[in-house]
């Protein structure tokens, strides 16, 4: 999701003072594919997220995330930035999945006419905004589904750090829109659209 925490091996989350995994978290997500390429390097396909945990699951809070993926009957994602609005997220999610996060603002608004749900999101950080999305869903009317991914890191010191993510959501695509600061970390989708967007409603999930 300042710089990402690290742990050490053996070390577990209760040794400093953050939940034990796994996780497990609860709340809404809204999830856009896109085709980029980040500077020196060949065209890729990334995932970007915003999520919003609430407080029965085991931490609540807000994300965005960034990641590399690799397609496949399991998800790879490689994430390369994050933001959230919990210090205790940034460094839970760092030292024990190494997924980098930083803090940031991060703004959610949602509305909506008869089965279509509206959502707003943006994230600010050091009092410029980054990034903005706004989403159009029908996932009122979607089953539930299951879903697995797994998060793969490398650490400075070179130890790896994996994640396995499981659960189910109420799900379906939706309409998105982004738009990126030029200037800001994301500025290299600046202009982009995602090629595929979805919704994912009353999501329930665990991360080990």
């Amino acid at each position: 999701m300042a710089g990402p925490a690290r742990r050490p091996r053996g070390l577990t989350g209760s040794a400093r003072g953050l939940p034990s995994p796994p996780w497990r978290l609860q709340g809404q997500a809204w999830l856009s594919l896109f085709r980029g390429a980040l500077p020196g390097e060949s065209r890729a396909t990334f995932l970007l997220g915003f999520a919003r945990y609430d407080d029965f699951g085991t931490l609540g809070f807000s994300q965005l995330l960034v990641a590399r993926m690799a397609p496949g009957r399991v998800p790879r994602l490689s994430v390369l930035e994050g933001w959230t609005d919990s210090p205790e997220a940034a460094e839970g999610v760092g030292a024990l999945w190494g997924l980098p996060h930083e803090p940031g603002v991060l703004t959610h608004d949602q509305g909506g006419l008869g089965l279509v749900d509206r959502s707003a999101w943006s994230v600010t950080a050091d009092g410029a905004e980054l990034v903005s999305a706004s989403f159009a869903d029908a996932t009122g009317v979607a089953p539930r589904i299951p879903f697995r991914a797994a998060t793969t890191q490398r650490h400075e010191d070179g130890t790896d750090a994996t994640g396995d993510v499981t659960g189910s959501a109420r799900s379906l695509p939706c309409l998105a829109h982004w738009d990126f600061a030029a200037e800001g970390p994301l500025g290299w989708l600046a202009g982009q659209q995602p090629f595929l967007s979805l919704r994912a409603r009353d999501v329930r999930m665990t991360v080990a």
